[in-house]
């Protein structure tokens, strides 16, 4: 897969990794961390529910890698990284929260990069799979109305749900699901 993005996709800003990063298992994040690292380019990753945020910031807390947070592209995109991973999810649903939501609604406000794009790991919006609908975004309506309130959002990405997406809601914004590899 990476050859094939290098291939097809690169010169690319950055690489983003919406979570899931291994599957409860923690040794996995170094085999990510020799993958990724040689590639000249940021990676931006995002905790899934089958992650290890402890560990995963403690193998891969370092250059090129960024745990969540926020990161600006040269051509004037603004990228936010949510994480919805939550510790009391029993059964695989996100959370954002308020003082998450606040913090992008605030980041939102101060930047002046002229697009956004929030990538997060659990679908904020329903996929119409009742069994995936069931371990989405708790806060999803939310994060959605936010969305709302800001016309630099261009785009909303998230992965965890093995399946592809892609529509417009609010006018402009582009919702997308990428499946896994």
């Amino acid at each position: 897969c990476i050859a094939h993005a290098q291939r097809h996709f690169f010169p690319v800003d950055a690489v983003a990794l919406t979570g899931d990063i291994v599957h409860d298992q923690p040794a996995a994040y170094g085999a990510i961390d020799l993958l990724f690292a040689e590639l000249g380019v940021p990676v931006l990753l995002i905790p899934g529910n089958h992650d290890l945020p402890d560990e995963m910031q403690r193998r891969l807390g370092h250059a090129p890698f960024q745990i969540g947070g926020e990161w600006l592209t040269s051509n004037g995109w603004q990228v936010l990284l949510l994480e919805s991973w939550f510790a009391e999810s029993a059964d695989g649903e996100g959370l954002i929260g308020p003082a998450q939501l606040l913090a992008l609604e605030e980041s939102l406000a101060a930047a002046t990069a002229p697009h956004a794009l929030v990538l997060l790991h659990h679908p904020p919006v329903p996929m119409d799979a009742p069994s995936m609908d069931e371990l989405g975004l708790l806060d999803g309506p939310e994060l959605s109305a936010l969305v709302a309130r800001h016309p630099r959002i261009r785009g909303v990405a998230w992965g965890h749900a093995h399946q592809a997406l892609d529509l417009y809601r609010d006018g402009d914004v582009r919702f997308m699901c990428t499946p896994s590899t």
